[in-house]
């Protein structure tokens, strides 16, 4: 692969697209299950071409050239005659840069839920730690070095409400 290379999955809807990314001096071989297009960059912007197979428009153009139901897959003679609507390089730029903004947006998004998701996951161990939990109406407190815990044990779901029995 180079940088800026195009790659495309053949099989299995949704395909999947992806703009590769080469540092100087590291090899990367793609497996047989991606197509690799090799964007000459003085006409088309790759992440053009990605926002373009990412758009409602290039998902049915790539679905309309599959084959197969249980596994669908794109031949490469379809693939080759894909007409793709080319603009201006200026516009083409400025598409890619606005899609490649909101590529930033999303892993943003992503690793700010990442790391409610750990704050939710950890928040009852902060707050309990070095605190009693009280023993209310059908729970009962066990202490265990130097921590309370309540144990519950369920015995009967009935109409919806749990009814607990507490040992």
């Amino acid at each position: 692969l180079k940088n800026n290379d195009i790659i495309l999955s053949k099989n299995g809807y949704p395909y999947k697209v992806a703009i590769a990314k080469v540092e100087p001096g590291q090899k990367i071989l793609a497996n047989g299950n991606l197509y690799i297009i090799e964007p000459d960059e003085n006409r088309v912007n790759p992440y053009y071409i990605k926002a373009y197979f990412d758009s409602a428009q290039g998902i049915a153009v790539l679905k309309n050239i599959s084959v197969g139901t249980t596994i669908p897959n794109i031949g490469v003679d379809k693939l080759k005659n894909i007409a793709i609507p080319l603009p201006s390089m200026e516009e083409q730029n400025r598409i890619a840069e606005k899609y490649q903004a909101t590529l930033n947006e999303i892993v943003r998004l992503k690793n700010e839920l990442a790391s409610a998701v750990d704050k939710l996951h950890t928040i009852f161990d902060e707050e309990c730690q070095e605190k009693t939990l009280w023993c209310k109406e059908n729970l009962c407190d066990i202490s265990h070095k130097n921590q309370k815990y309540a144990i519950l044990l369920v015995r009967t779901i009935i109409g919806g409400t749990i009814y607990v029995n507490a040992g």
